[in-house]
């Protein structure tokens, strides 16, 4: 009987069909081992940057469940950046003192200097990936007030004024309602005079119905108490199909600024 320590087995794939990848891989799993990785290679010395087809480990990763890298014989490391950036774990590549030396080999290897290269290319790839959760960063956080814009007047308005699109413009700094709220203010009564470029408040905005906006500021945590809210107004509602396709978990400890409109509006 085998005797399995389960250590990593790396499976370098050149030559080889996806029909032949599995079969391989299903083998050394057969014997208890799944600590896998199968690297993508294209058995040529040198090989040329269009026959990398770096696309083929995903189809790896999804057929056999395994971890995935790169085996490169290209001259230069533009296909190992682009693995590690499609998710390859593992970057294989030659290494030798003279690219002079006789042998198929030397000339696609990397000497000390350029391999010292090629490993600070991939350590600021790796930074540069973030993670899949599309959010601003802290520093573009800091930006927002600054850089993003606001509904402002683009005349005084005076008090009783029902507001059309003459009356709106866009303006920095973010001060006031976001842009994509227009559609919810035009045909609606100001409360109040609004100096030219003043940003509009929710507060200037006179509501047509008493269910007209619900406002609330809320957490992750109140997500539920937000579903019974909507789920036991009298409306008729489609507000919430936009709430549930979002992932709550990946805005954990952000508080949300909910705008739910009623009268089968719902927000973008």
């Amino acid at each position: 009987m085998w005797q399995v320590n389960k250590k990593k087995m790396i499976i370098s794939t050149g030559m080889a069909t996806i029909s032949n990848v599995f079969d391989a891989v299903e083998a050394i799993r057969s014997v208890g081992n799944n600590n896998i990785v199968v690297l993508q290679c294209t058995t040529n010395y040198p090989s040329l940057i269009e026959d990398a087809n770096l696309l083929a480990m995903k189809s790896i990763r999804e057929a056999c469940g395994v971890e995935i890298g790169y085996s490169d014989h290209v001259q230069n490391n533009f296909a190992c950046y682009a693995a590690v950036a499609l998710g390859a774990k593992i970057i294989e590549k030659h290494f030798t003192l003279d690219k002079n030396m006789p042998g198929p080999d030397h000339s696609s290897s990397l000497n000390p200097e350029e391999f010292k290269g090629l490993v600070s290319g991939i350590r600021q790839i790796e930074k540069s990936l973030g993670s899949s959760i599309k959010k601003p960063t802290i520093i573009e956080s800091k930006n927002i007030y600054g850089m993003k814009r606001s509904l402002v007047a683009e005349q005084f308005i005076s008090k009783g004024t029902i507001i059309t699109h003459q009356h709106v413009g866009f303006k920095r700094p973010a001060n006031g309602l976001e842009v994509n709220m227009i559609d919810q203010i035009i045909g609606k009564e100001v409360v109040k005079d609004i100096e030219k470029d003043e940003p509009f408040q929710f507060n200037y905005i006179k509501m047509v119905t008493k269910n007209s906006l619900f406002i609330k500021q809320i957490t992750v945590s109140d997500l539920d108490v937000l579903k019974d809210f909507i789920y036991s107004s009298g409306d008729s509602l489609k507000t919430f199909r936009f709430y549930e396709k979002r992932d709550f978990k990946i805005i954990s400890d952000h508080i949300l600024t909910v705008l739910l409109f009623f009268n089968n509006k719902a927000i973008a």
